[in-house]
Protein backbone atom coordinates (compact mmCIF):
# COMPACT_ATOMS: atom_id res chain seq x y z
CA UNK A 1 0.00 0.00 0.00
CA UNK A 2 1.29 3.61 -0.85
CA UNK A 3 2.82 5.41 2.11
CA UNK A 4 0.35 8.31 1.54
CA UNK A 5 -2.35 5.84 1.82
CA UNK A 6 -1.19 4.69 4.86
CA UNK A 7 -0.74 8.41 6.42
CA UNK A 8 -4.28 9.03 5.66
CA UNK A 9 -5.61 5.45 7.28
CA UNK A 10 -3.92 6.80 10.22
CA UNK A 11 -4.87 10.45 10.27
CA UNK A 12 -9.07 9.00 9.97
CA UNK A 13 -8.05 6.43 12.91
CA UNK A 14 -6.94 9.51 15.22
CA UNK A 15 -10.11 11.25 14.38
CA UNK A 16 -12.44 8.43 14.91
CA UNK A 17 -10.77 8.23 18.28
CA UNK A 18 -11.50 11.96 18.94
CA UNK A 19 -15.03 11.97 17.80
CA UNK A 20 -15.46 8.78 20.01
CA UNK A 21 -13.31 10.80 23.12
CA UNK A 22 -16.48 13.66 22.61
CA UNK A 23 -19.02 11.39 23.49
CA UNK A 24 -17.77 9.60 25.66
CA UNK A 25 -16.47 12.01 28.28
CA UNK A 26 -13.05 12.49 26.39
CA UNK A 27 -10.80 15.66 27.28
CA UNK A 28 -12.63 17.52 24.59
CA UNK A 29 -16.19 17.18 26.39
CA UNK A 30 -18.14 20.23 25.45
CA UNK A 31 -21.21 18.87 27.91
CA UNK A 32 -21.67 21.61 30.52
CA UNK A 33 -23.25 20.44 33.78
CA UNK A 34 -26.51 21.55 34.59
CA UNK A 35 -26.10 24.36 37.10
CA UNK A 36 -27.04 23.36 40.85
CA UNK A 37 -30.75 24.63 42.00
CA UNK A 38 -31.37 27.04 44.81
CA UNK A 39 -33.84 27.36 47.12
CA UNK A 40 -35.92 30.58 48.42
CA UNK A 41 -37.87 31.12 51.54
CA UNK A 42 -39.81 33.76 52.15
CA UNK A 43 -42.25 34.96 55.35
CA UNK A 44 -45.62 36.50 54.68
CA UNK A 45 -48.01 38.01 56.29
CA UNK A 46 -52.10 39.01 56.16
CA UNK A 47 -54.61 40.93 58.17
CA UNK A 48 -57.73 40.85 59.01
CA UNK A 49 -60.34 41.69 61.25
CA UNK A 50 -57.08 43.25 63.51
CA UNK A 51 -55.85 39.81 63.38
CA UNK A 52 -52.26 39.13 61.76
CA UNK A 53 -51.45 35.37 60.14
CA UNK A 54 -48.29 34.48 59.22
CA UNK A 55 -46.91 31.72 56.06
CA UNK A 56 -43.73 30.50 55.34
CA UNK A 57 -43.00 29.38 51.88
CA UNK A 58 -40.41 28.39 49.76
CA UNK A 59 -39.25 28.10 46.19
CA UNK A 60 -37.24 26.23 44.04
CA UNK A 61 -34.79 28.46 41.81
CA UNK A 62 -34.00 27.18 38.09
CA UNK A 63 -30.39 29.00 38.47
CA UNK A 64 -30.23 29.17 34.31
CA UNK A 65 -33.38 30.87 33.31
CA UNK A 66 -34.12 32.28 37.26
CA UNK A 67 -37.61 30.46 37.23
CA UNK A 68 -39.09 30.31 40.41
CA UNK A 69 -41.36 27.58 41.23
CA UNK A 70 -43.52 27.44 44.58
CA UNK A 71 -42.62 23.96 46.56
CA UNK A 72 -44.48 24.58 49.85
CA UNK A 73 -46.16 27.15 51.60
CA UNK A 74 -47.71 26.58 55.09
CA UNK A 75 -49.38 28.61 58.36
CA UNK A 76 -46.69 29.93 60.69
CA UNK A 77 -47.64 29.30 64.48
CA UNK A 78 -47.32 32.81 64.97
CA UNK A 79 -45.52 36.21 63.45
CA UNK A 80 -42.74 34.88 61.69
CA UNK A 81 -39.91 37.45 62.14
CA UNK A 82 -36.63 36.28 61.12
CA UNK A 83 -35.72 33.26 58.35
CA UNK A 84 -31.49 31.77 58.31
CA UNK A 85 -29.52 28.99 57.38
CA UNK A 86 -26.90 26.81 58.01
CA UNK A 87 -23.94 27.07 55.61
CA UNK A 88 -24.61 23.78 54.37
CA UNK A 89 -28.05 23.99 53.50
CA UNK A 90 -29.20 21.06 55.89
CA UNK A 91 -31.66 23.04 58.08
CA UNK A 92 -33.58 26.05 57.76
CA UNK A 93 -34.49 28.30 61.14
CA UNK A 94 -37.70 30.71 61.49
CA UNK A 95 -38.26 33.03 64.63
CA UNK A 96 -41.70 33.54 65.78
CA UNK A 97 -43.85 35.65 67.66
CA UNK A 98 -47.38 34.97 69.25
CA UNK A 99 -48.52 37.49 71.90
CA UNK A 100 -45.58 37.35 74.61
CA UNK A 101 -44.37 33.91 73.59
CA UNK A 102 -41.62 33.83 71.18
CA UNK A 103 -39.65 30.48 69.95
CA UNK A 104 -37.97 29.19 66.82
CA UNK A 105 -38.72 26.36 64.73
CA UNK A 106 -36.13 24.23 62.94
CA UNK A 107 -36.79 22.73 59.73
CA UNK A 108 -35.06 20.21 57.71
CA UNK A 109 -34.31 21.07 53.77
CA UNK A 110 -35.61 18.44 51.89
CA UNK A 111 -32.46 18.13 49.05
CA UNK A 112 -34.44 18.16 45.83
CA UNK A 113 -37.35 20.80 46.69
CA UNK A 114 -36.01 22.99 49.28
CA UNK A 115 -39.50 21.74 51.17
CA UNK A 116 -38.68 22.00 55.24
CA UNK A 117 -39.47 19.06 56.60
CA UNK A 118 -39.96 17.32 59.93
CA UNK A 119 -37.75 19.14 62.80
CA UNK A 120 -37.95 20.97 66.17
CA UNK A 121 -39.56 23.83 68.38
CA UNK A 122 -37.00 26.03 70.81
CA UNK A 123 -39.02 28.19 72.94
CA UNK A 124 -37.18 31.36 73.67
CA UNK A 125 -39.73 32.84 75.93
CA UNK A 126 -39.84 33.20 79.65
CA UNK A 127 -42.74 34.51 82.02
CA UNK A 128 -42.37 34.25 85.91
CA UNK A 129 -45.87 34.40 87.13
CA UNK A 130 -48.91 36.80 87.62
CA UNK A 131 -47.42 39.20 89.44
CA UNK A 132 -44.13 39.59 87.73
CA UNK A 133 -43.37 42.43 85.14
CA UNK A 134 -39.49 41.32 83.70
CA UNK A 135 -39.77 38.79 80.82
CA UNK A 136 -37.66 38.00 78.13
CA UNK A 137 -37.69 39.74 75.14
CA UNK A 138 -38.92 37.45 72.20
CA UNK A 139 -37.06 36.68 68.76
CA UNK A 140 -36.72 39.12 65.90
CA UNK A 141 -34.10 38.93 63.38
CA UNK A 142 -31.79 35.74 63.40
CA UNK A 143 -28.40 35.53 62.08
CA UNK A 144 -26.34 32.90 61.45
CA UNK A 145 -22.41 32.08 62.16
CA UNK A 146 -20.63 31.65 59.38
CA UNK A 147 -19.48 28.74 60.57
CA UNK A 148 -23.37 27.33 61.23
CA UNK A 149 -22.22 26.11 65.04
CA UNK A 150 -24.40 29.40 66.45
CA UNK A 151 -27.72 30.95 65.82
CA UNK A 152 -28.28 34.48 67.11
CA UNK A 153 -31.33 37.00 67.88
CA UNK A 154 -32.63 40.01 68.15
CA UNK A 155 -35.57 41.32 69.82
CA UNK A 156 -39.11 41.90 68.33
CA UNK A 157 -40.52 43.10 71.94
CA UNK A 158 -40.68 46.62 71.36
CA UNK A 159 -44.00 48.32 72.72
CA UNK A 160 -44.16 46.84 76.40
CA UNK A 161 -41.15 49.60 78.06
CA UNK A 162 -39.59 48.93 80.65
CA UNK A 163 -41.33 45.23 81.48
CA UNK A 164 -39.19 43.83 78.96
CA UNK A 165 -35.69 42.53 79.76
CA UNK A 166 -33.68 42.92 76.19
CA UNK A 167 -31.13 40.92 75.42
CA UNK A 168 -29.37 39.30 72.55
CA UNK A 169 -29.65 35.28 72.59
CA UNK A 170 -27.25 33.21 71.51
CA UNK A 171 -27.99 29.32 70.45
CA UNK A 172 -26.48 26.62 69.99
CA UNK A 173 -27.04 24.43 66.78
CA UNK A 174 -26.61 20.46 66.54
CA UNK A 175 -25.05 19.97 63.02
CA UNK A 176 -27.06 16.40 62.96
CA UNK A 177 -30.68 16.99 63.06
CA UNK A 178 -30.62 20.88 63.71
CA UNK A 179 -32.19 21.18 67.06
CA UNK A 180 -31.13 24.19 69.13
CA UNK A 181 -29.74 24.92 72.76
CA UNK A 182 -29.02 27.59 74.55
CA UNK A 183 -25.23 29.23 74.84
CA UNK A 184 -24.14 29.36 78.50
CA UNK A 185 -24.95 32.90 79.47
CA UNK A 186 -27.86 33.83 76.79
CA UNK A 187 -29.55 35.63 75.98
CA UNK A 188 -26.60 38.59 76.64
CA UNK A 189 -27.46 41.76 77.86
CA UNK A 190 -28.28 44.29 75.14
CA UNK A 191 -27.95 48.16 74.91
CA UNK A 192 -31.40 49.55 74.60
CA UNK A 193 -33.81 46.77 72.22
CA UNK A 194 -31.68 45.00 69.52
CA UNK A 195 -34.27 45.21 66.68
CA UNK A 196 -31.48 43.92 63.96
CA UNK A 197 -28.29 41.10 64.36
CA UNK A 198 -25.90 40.30 62.11
CA UNK A 199 -23.24 38.16 62.39
CA UNK A 200 -19.21 39.27 60.91
CA UNK A 201 -18.00 37.25 57.94
CA UNK A 202 -15.08 35.90 60.34
CA UNK A 203 -17.20 35.40 63.60
CA UNK A 204 -15.51 37.03 65.59
CA UNK A 205 -17.92 39.98 66.09
CA UNK A 206 -21.60 40.25 66.32
CA UNK A 207 -23.29 43.40 65.31
CA UNK A 208 -26.89 44.69 66.38
CA UNK A 209 -28.77 48.17 65.54
CA UNK A 210 -30.32 49.13 69.26
CA UNK A 211 -33.48 51.32 69.11
CA UNK A 212 -35.23 53.36 71.91
CA UNK A 213 -38.49 51.80 73.57
CA UNK A 214 -42.08 52.77 72.00
CA UNK A 215 -45.70 53.13 72.88
CA UNK A 216 -48.41 50.57 72.21
CA UNK A 217 -49.70 51.41 68.39
CA UNK A 218 -46.62 53.48 67.80
CA UNK A 219 -44.06 50.85 66.39
CA UNK A 220 -40.22 51.07 66.34
CA UNK A 221 -38.38 54.11 67.19
CA UNK A 222 -35.10 55.30 65.94
CA UNK A 223 -32.07 53.42 65.83
CA UNK A 224 -29.80 55.29 68.27
CA UNK A 225 -26.43 53.12 68.57
CA UNK A 226 -24.90 49.85 67.10
CA UNK A 227 -23.59 47.54 69.49
CA UNK A 228 -20.72 45.66 68.78
CA UNK A 229 -20.11 42.03 70.67
CA UNK A 230 -16.82 39.87 70.72
CA UNK A 231 -17.98 35.78 69.95
CA UNK A 232 -16.26 33.33 71.52
CA UNK A 233 -15.26 30.99 68.50
CA UNK A 234 -15.31 27.78 70.98
CA UNK A 235 -19.01 28.50 72.76
CA UNK A 236 -20.25 31.76 70.55
CA UNK A 237 -20.68 33.46 74.10
CA UNK A 238 -20.89 37.02 73.55
CA UNK A 239 -18.87 40.28 75.32
CA UNK A 240 -19.00 43.97 74.31
CA UNK A 241 -16.01 45.09 72.81
CA UNK A 242 -14.63 48.34 73.88
CA UNK A 243 -16.05 51.60 73.26
CA UNK A 244 -19.38 49.82 72.11
CA UNK A 245 -22.09 51.16 71.56
CA UNK A 246 -21.36 53.04 69.11
CA UNK A 247 -23.45 55.91 68.53
CA UNK A 248 -26.09 56.81 65.39
CA UNK A 249 -25.90 60.52 65.16
CA UNK A 250 -27.58 60.59 61.49
CA UNK A 251 -31.55 59.93 62.54
CA UNK A 252 -32.10 56.34 61.18
CA UNK A 253 -35.59 54.56 61.39
CA UNK A 254 -36.26 51.58 63.48
CA UNK A 255 -36.63 48.79 60.51
CA UNK A 256 -34.13 46.49 60.33
CA UNK A 257 -31.00 47.73 57.56
CA UNK A 258 -27.66 46.42 59.18
CA UNK A 259 -25.40 45.23 56.10
CA UNK A 260 -21.47 44.04 56.42
CA UNK A 261 -19.34 43.79 53.31
CA UNK A 262 -18.54 40.53 52.07
CA UNK A 263 -14.93 41.53 52.91
CA UNK A 264 -16.03 42.22 56.45
CA UNK A 265 -14.33 45.64 56.36
CA UNK A 266 -17.10 47.69 56.09
CA UNK A 267 -20.90 48.29 58.15
CA UNK A 268 -23.41 49.88 56.42
CA UNK A 269 -26.85 51.07 58.13
CA UNK A 270 -30.16 52.06 56.00
CA UNK A 271 -31.64 54.69 57.35
CA UNK A 272 -35.10 53.94 56.43
CA UNK A 273 -38.12 56.79 56.93
CA UNK A 274 -36.74 58.98 59.21
CA UNK A 275 -40.80 60.22 60.08
CA UNK A 276 -43.75 61.25 59.05
CA UNK A 277 -43.23 63.34 55.56
CA UNK A 278 -39.38 62.21 56.06
CA UNK A 279 -37.08 62.15 52.53
CA UNK A 280 -34.38 59.97 54.21
CA UNK A 281 -30.72 60.15 55.30
CA UNK A 282 -29.69 57.25 52.61
CA UNK A 283 -26.71 55.03 53.75
CA UNK A 284 -25.04 55.53 57.03
CA UNK A 285 -21.30 53.76 56.77
CA UNK A 286 -18.64 52.58 59.12
CA UNK A 287 -14.99 51.02 58.43
CA UNK A 288 -14.19 47.70 60.81
CA UNK A 289 -11.26 47.14 62.90
CA UNK A 290 -10.91 43.87 61.99
CA UNK A 291 -8.82 43.46 65.16
CA UNK A 292 -11.30 44.62 67.63
CA UNK A 293 -14.94 45.07 65.68
CA UNK A 294 -14.96 48.43 66.61
CA UNK A 295 -16.58 51.31 64.11
CA UNK A 296 -15.40 54.63 62.75
CA UNK A 297 -17.41 56.63 60.59
CA UNK A 298 -16.64 56.79 56.86
CA UNK A 299 -15.51 60.45 55.45
CA UNK A 300 -18.17 60.71 53.08
CA UNK A 301 -21.14 58.92 55.15
CA UNK A 302 -24.05 59.20 54.93
CA UNK A 303 -24.07 58.02 51.26
CA UNK A 304 -27.72 59.31 49.14
CA UNK A 305 -28.84 61.47 51.67
CA UNK A 306 -32.19 62.80 50.97
CA UNK A 307 -33.23 59.43 49.49
CA UNK A 308 -35.36 56.97 52.12
CA UNK A 309 -33.41 53.83 51.79
CA UNK A 310 -34.32 50.43 53.51
CA UNK A 311 -31.76 47.20 54.22
CA UNK A 312 -29.92 45.62 51.24
CA UNK A 313 -28.20 43.10 49.17
CA UNK A 314 -24.63 43.27 48.12
CA UNK A 315 -23.68 40.94 44.90
CA UNK A 316 -21.40 37.98 45.89
CA UNK A 317 -18.28 39.60 44.98
CA UNK A 318 -19.07 43.03 47.01
CA UNK A 319 -18.61 45.33 44.07
CA UNK A 320 -22.10 46.52 44.44
CA UNK A 321 -25.40 47.26 46.92
CA UNK A 322 -28.60 47.13 46.04
CA UNK A 323 -31.33 48.18 48.27
CA UNK A 324 -34.93 49.60 48.54
CA UNK A 325 -36.60 52.68 48.85
CA UNK A 326 -40.21 51.28 49.02
CA UNK A 327 -40.69 52.33 45.40
CA UNK A 328 -41.07 50.89 42.27
CA UNK A 329 -37.08 51.09 42.03
CA UNK A 330 -34.15 49.32 43.10
CA UNK A 331 -31.76 51.60 44.29
CA UNK A 332 -28.11 50.58 43.13
CA UNK A 333 -24.56 51.51 44.38
CA UNK A 334 -20.76 50.72 43.50
CA UNK A 335 -18.66 49.92 46.48
CA UNK A 336 -15.42 51.20 46.97
CA UNK A 337 -12.95 48.23 48.20
CA UNK A 338 -10.79 50.43 49.43
CA UNK A 339 -12.34 53.61 51.41
CA UNK A 340 -16.02 51.98 51.57
CA UNK A 341 -17.95 54.67 49.40
CA UNK A 342 -20.93 54.39 47.51
CA UNK A 343 -21.26 55.61 44.36
CA UNK A 344 -25.16 55.67 43.14
CA UNK A 345 -25.84 53.73 39.85
CA UNK A 346 -28.17 55.00 37.41
CA UNK A 347 -30.20 52.82 34.29
CA UNK A 348 -31.53 50.11 36.69
CA UNK A 349 -35.76 48.57 35.90
CA UNK A 350 -38.18 50.60 37.32
CA UNK A 351 -41.50 48.60 37.80
CA UNK A 352 -44.67 50.70 37.96
CA UNK A 353 -46.80 50.07 40.68
CA UNK A 354 -45.29 48.38 42.73
CA UNK A 355 -44.14 48.69 46.37
CA UNK A 356 -40.47 46.90 46.27
CA UNK A 357 -38.86 45.66 50.20
CA UNK A 358 -35.02 44.37 51.24
CA UNK A 359 -33.21 42.74 48.18
CA UNK A 360 -31.48 39.40 48.19
CA UNK A 361 -29.31 38.23 45.43
CA UNK A 362 -28.93 34.48 45.38
CA UNK A 363 -25.47 32.58 45.94
CA UNK A 364 -24.17 31.97 42.39
CA UNK A 365 -24.73 36.24 42.41
CA UNK A 366 -26.50 36.13 39.12
CA UNK A 367 -30.11 36.83 40.35
CA UNK A 368 -31.75 39.05 42.75
CA UNK A 369 -34.88 39.28 44.17
CA UNK A 370 -37.12 41.60 46.27
CA UNK A 371 -41.01 41.23 47.41
CA UNK A 372 -43.58 43.28 45.85
CA UNK A 373 -46.41 44.54 48.97
CA UNK A 374 -48.82 46.07 46.68
CA UNK A 375 -48.93 43.30 44.36
CA UNK A 376 -47.86 40.12 46.74
CA UNK A 377 -45.48 38.89 44.38
CA UNK A 378 -41.86 38.49 44.33
CA UNK A 379 -39.98 40.39 41.53
CA UNK A 380 -36.98 38.68 39.92
CA UNK A 381 -33.73 40.64 38.23
CA UNK A 382 -30.57 39.29 36.21
CA UNK A 383 -27.40 40.53 37.17
CA UNK A 384 -24.25 41.59 35.30
CA UNK A 385 -21.83 40.41 37.18
CA UNK A 386 -19.69 43.09 35.64
CA UNK A 387 -21.51 46.17 35.62
CA UNK A 388 -24.48 45.60 37.84
CA UNK A 389 -26.80 46.62 36.03
CA UNK A 390 -30.31 44.53 36.39
CA UNK A 391 -32.53 43.16 33.76
CA UNK A 392 -36.25 42.00 34.59
CA UNK A 393 -37.34 39.04 34.51
CA UNK A 394 -40.97 37.64 33.20
CA UNK A 395 -43.79 36.49 35.34
CA UNK A 396 -43.17 37.46 38.72
CA UNK A 397 -44.31 34.48 41.18
CA UNK A 398 -47.20 34.55 43.41
CA UNK A 399 -46.77 35.18 47.65
CA UNK A 400 -49.74 34.63 50.00
CA UNK A 401 -49.56 37.72 51.55
CA UNK A 402 -47.49 41.12 52.02
CA UNK A 403 -43.93 39.60 52.24
CA UNK A 404 -41.33 40.07 55.27
CA UNK A 405 -38.03 38.25 55.15
CA UNK A 406 -36.22 36.91 52.51
CA UNK A 407 -33.32 33.85 52.57
CA UNK A 408 -31.52 32.05 49.39
CA UNK A 409 -29.72 29.14 49.92
CA UNK A 410 -27.87 26.53 47.51
CA UNK A 411 -29.56 23.69 47.46
CA UNK A 412 -27.69 20.53 49.67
Amino acid sequence: MPKRHLLLLAGLAVLLALTQGCGSGGVTNNSTVPPKAEFLYVTSSNFSGGLVTSQFSSFKLDTSTGTLTTTSSAPSGGVTEGVAADPASKFVFASNVNGLAGFIDSFAITPGTGTPGPGSIFDTSFTCGPFCNHISSAPGAIAMAPGGKTLYYGSSTIALGGGVSQGVGALSVNGVDGSLSVVPGSPFAADLIPIDVRVHPSSKFVYTANIGTASVGIGPGPVQSISCYASDPSTGALSPVLGSPFPVTTPASGFRGLMIHPSGKFLYLATGATGVGSTGNGILGWSVDSTNGSLTPLPDSPFAPGTIVLGGAFDRAGKFLYASNVSSAILGFSVDPSSGALGSMSGLPVLSGSVLGVPVVDPSGTFLFTGDGKNKTLAGFRLNVQTGALTALPSPAPVNGVLGSLLIVPAP
